[in-house]
């Protein structure tokens, strides 16, 4: 978890194209390099375990502002009828967030993505990005 406010800064380039055939129990292992040391990162996403919602980055503006999470398109406002599942949305699914580190470097990067049912019965890995994240004043 982060204990400090921060701002969103470059877009890190990872596969958001899942196979549904590499989503099981296990869960997903995202790789990315880092953009500091070029080091090559891995994170597993389980689905239903795995993120916090992205509400608590905001709430009270305690470590990022709403509008600065809308303006790099992390997340979006939720369309009519789907407000109910929170201030923003990563594609009618609930946003989550998790923390990580470069395993190298520990230079620190921020993954987005959402876990839900798209269709009853179907259910969907979305991932928004990786970016590095900076510390702000």
């Amino acid at each position: 978890m982060l204990n400090y406010k921060f701002k969103i800064g470059t877009k890190i380039q990872c596969s958001n194209e899942i196979p549904t055939s590499l989503i099981d129990s296990k869960g997903y292992a995202l790789k990315f390099y880092c953009t500091n040391c070029q080091t090559p990162n891995k994170f597993l996403i389980k689905p239903y375990e795995t993120g916090y919602s992205i509400d608590h980055l905001f709430l009270e503006n305690k470590y990022i502002s709403k509008a600065e999470l809308l303006q790099n398109k992390v997340v979006q406002i939720p369309p009519k009828g789907y407000e109910y599942l929170g201030e923003l949305l990563l594609d009618k699914i609930n946003a989550l967030y998790e923390i990580c580190n470069c395993a190298n470097c520990s230079k620190t990067f921020i993954l987005v993505f959402g876990c839900g049912e798209l269709q009853p019965g179907r259910e969907s890995l979305l991932i928004s990005g990786i970016w590095n994240i900076e510390k702000s004043d």
